[in-house]
């Protein structure tokens, strides 16, 4: 009767904060300060409901274990970081220890280290394979915390002081893609090598739910006066999913509130992972002693667009990316042969960094009017768009660089010049592993940047009205602001260096009490 009469308080809970978060949602400007103060006047009801300890963990099954190969090793022991099960399976060790050691780290879902069971026959010959359950998934289920990349890095240290000692290479998948990047910059002496595959949550949220909102303009068979209709709509919806970043976050009341977490994500693995995923700021992380890095992504990720491969290789001092061309999210599943001949190459070779192509210089003159050119490559003394909606900019060099009224994607280029000003007017840009140089000056535009280098003089990025930036793993280098860049921000008239220097200012005040 009394679990039956907690679970109704539980679920009677959630819904009721649903509800107010559903509220918060579609009234962004609420003062949420009322919440607080019934949060914390409620803690000690709350935690008489949460503290009534854990049952005894429940015993694996044969049917727990059935889609697992008869040979491997399985084992569950209670990791000290947290007290939680920690399950992980073991195959291709031999007597003497002297096979390279691979962890393999999966995404969110139900499957957990079963993701990999296309994988670990292809390893299991030539390298000590481990499969982890993290903590909350599959069999490691049993213990709440935070499932954060910085706690589970925690846990994945100690299980390597433990089990793999040898500086093992890990592989992460997704979720845990973003995990296995964070503990390589935070631990980096615990590893030889680091795989990527599609790692998920790395660049701005707001930029991951507009990917997943992304349509097809790419199709050639479309008419050019029909793919200019489509990138208008995508970038109306572009618009719309990044008016969001401005709104009040209800998740910020979850994390806030310790007990209020617990209550509403205890029983929920995924959204707490994904919540704390998308907490975490991959910017301020220290990058320059990583070890080397092969990335591996499927080519049409709709999940994490493949530009954020790019976006971390190019944040690596030693990276490569693999595409695998139409694969998805999870290229082990949709194109398992490819997925472990790439990986295999990966695990036994260095990283081959991508040559960055300079070109010569020239004196060209590039322009695009209304989509006549959309495609960019090479050096330019000037390059101008002028209401075009489908250009490309790969490898470009442009001293003097101007758009007005454009859709713009660009990778790999370096725009601008020192003492330079380039104007950007009612248009879009998307930038990724690219350099700008001088100061940008922005009217009535939205700016997606992730892996991009700002470098001027006192201000790199200036606003004169109505400007939004999303910018994931960037660095800004100005005498106003020195240091990395990550958020959303909207700008009326003012500068985004002058608004970074006022978030770090304010941070370190609110350190020092």
């Amino acid at each position: 009767m009394l679990l039956r009469k907690q679970s109704n308080f539980m679920g009677m809970l959630k819904r009721t904060l649903l509800l107010l978060c559903l509220a918060l949602i579609y009234h962004p400007a609420a003062n949420a300060g009322w919440l607080d103060d019934m949060f914390n006047n409620s803690k000690k009801a709350v935690r008489k409901f949460m503290d009534l300890g854990e049952e005894n963990l429940p015993r694996i099954t044969d049917k727990d274990l059935g889609d697992y190969p008869k040979h491997y090793q399985f084992y569950r022991v209670i990791e000290p970081i947290h007290n939680s099960p920690l399950f992980f399976v073991e195959s291709g060790a031999d007597s003497n220890n002297n096979k390279p050691i691979v962890i393999l780290i999966h995404g969110l879902g139900e499957a957990a280290s079963k993701d990999w069971l296309s994988v670990i026959p292809a390893l299991e010959n030539d390298y000590h394979v481990f499969a982890l359950d993290l903590p909350g998934f599959g069999l490691s289920q049993g213990q709440y915390f935070k499932y954060s990349p910085k706690q589970y890095s925690r846990v994945i240290n100690w299980f390597i002081d433990n089990y793999a000692q040898n500086k093992p290479t890990i592989v992460g998948h997704s979720m845990g893609g973003a995990v296995s990047l964070f503990f390589a910059a935070t631990y980096p002496q615990q590893l030889k090598k680091l795989v990527l595959v599609d790692a998920a949550g790395v660049i701005r949220r707001t930029t991951f739910v507009k990917h997943l909102a992304d349509l097809d303009i790419e199709s050639h068979t479309q008419s050019s006066t029909l793919r200019r209709f489509t990138a208008r709509v995508e970038n109306f919806s572009d618009q719309m999913v990044e008016l969001t970043g401005s709104m009040y976050d209800p998740t910020t009341l979850v994390n806030k509130e310790g007990t209020l977490r617990k209550l509403t994500l205890s029983g929920s693995t995924n959204a707490n992972a994904a919540l704390a995923l998308m907490e975490t700021d991959f910017s301020t992380l220290d990058y320059s002693k990583v070890v080397p890095t092969q990335l591996i992504w499927g080519a049409d990720d709709p999940v994490a667009p493949a530009r954020t491969g790019v976006a971390i290789a190019d944040v690596l001092a030693h990276a490569q990316l693999h595409l695998i061309v139409d694969a998805g999210h999870v290229p082990m599943k949709s194109k398992t042969e490819q997925f472990n001949q790439t990986l295999l190459n990966a695990l036994a070779n260095e990283p081959v960094a991508d040559e960055k192509e300079r070109p010569e210089p020239s004196k060209r003159i590039g322009q695009c009017v209304r989509d006549d050119h959309t495609q960019f490559s090479g050096y330019y003394q000037s390059l101008s768009l002028n209401n075009c909606k489908l250009v490309k900019l790969n490898n470009v060099v442009a001293k003097n660089f101007s758009s007005n009224e454009s859709y713009v994607e660009i990778q790999h280029s370096v725009l601008g010049s020192r003492g330079g000003v380039t104007n950007i007017k009612d248009s879009a840009i998307e930038a990724t592993a690219s350099t700008f140089n001088g100061k940008f000056v922005s009217e009535n535009s939205r700016f997606d940047l992730a892996g991009v280098e700002f470098q001027a003089g006192e201000v790199t990025f200036e606003s004169v009205d109505n400007t939004q930036v999303i910018i994931s793993l960037s660095n800004i280098n100005s005498t106003t602001y020195q240091g990395t860049a990550h958020g959303f921000f909207e700008l009326g008239n003012g500068s985004l260096d002058q608004l970074l220097f006022q978030e770090k200012f304010q941070e370190s005040s609110r350190k020092d009490h």
